[in-house]
């Protein structure tokens, strides 16, 4: 089994970024990927396994809200001010996962985020027809430690009321495919069954755990297990 929480300490840190929201110095591995393709529970499975915060997708919380008030999802004229209230609401929810952290002497070693807003722009791409770059400048002020992309291989499409976009699956994985290429963090595609994701997952963060500790003083290393 591979050890998920191996030298975590290792991705304690800060990355220098500017959005006021997010006052914590934990790495993160944030999963992206098109609907349906199972980033929430690949992003629920690690943070259980690792034993730290996950940040849900506020674009889920804000979609079914925009939701009811059109009558369903098909009928939400979404806007750009959607996008920006998106990109604020995402990085607010990091700041509360940390704050959540309580009664612990440091902040989290690391947050497993569902998305971030290189997602934010892709997805403002798929409703406004557009590129977003605002959102890939927003993003590269804080990049994670780590991307993990999830596909359709091997993940029925669930209809849940708030999902539109079917047929646009595997277009949007090139588009994810295309965007992680140009940016400088490192980045896997996850596919496979739930257990295979996981454990590929879990090996991919203690690769780059690893290269971490590798840079760090001696004394400053520290080696967790997963539990």
């Amino acid at each position: 089994m591979p050890d998920g929480k191996n030298s975590l300490q290792a991705l304690q840190g800060g990355t220098g970024g500017t959005i006021v929201t997010v006052r914590s110095p934990s790495r993160r591995v944030v999963v992206v990927g098109a609907e349906s393709t199972g980033t929430t529970t690949l992003a629920r499975d690690l943070a259980h396994r690792l034993s730290v915060p996950w940040v849900p997708e506020f674009l889920r919380h804000h979609a079914e809200v925009r939701a009811s008030e059109a009558g369903s999802i098909w009928d939400v004229a979404w806007t750009m001010a959607d996008f920006d209230l998106v990109a604020d609401g995402q990085d607010k929810l990091e700041g509360e996962a940390v704050a959540a952290w309580v009664g612990r002497p440091a902040p989290p070693p690391l947050l497993i985020c569902d998305t971030d807003n290189l997602a934010t722009a892709l997805w403002c791409r798929r409703y406004l027809g557009s590129p977003a770059p605002q959102f890939l400048r927003r993003a590269a002020l804080r990049p994670p430690a780590l991307y993990l992309l999830t596909t359709p291989e091997g993940v029925e499409f669930h209809q849940d009321g708030l999902r539109d976009g079917e047929h646009l699956r595997w277009e949007m994985t090139d588009w994810f495919r295309v965007t992680l290429a140009e940016q400088p963090v490192p980045w896997v595609e996850v596919t496979g069954n739930r257990s295979t994701r996981v454990a590929q997952s879990l090996r991919d963060i203690d690769r780059l755990t690893a290269e971490l500790r590798a840079r760090q003083p001696t004394g400053d290393r520290a080696t967790t297990k997963v539990i």
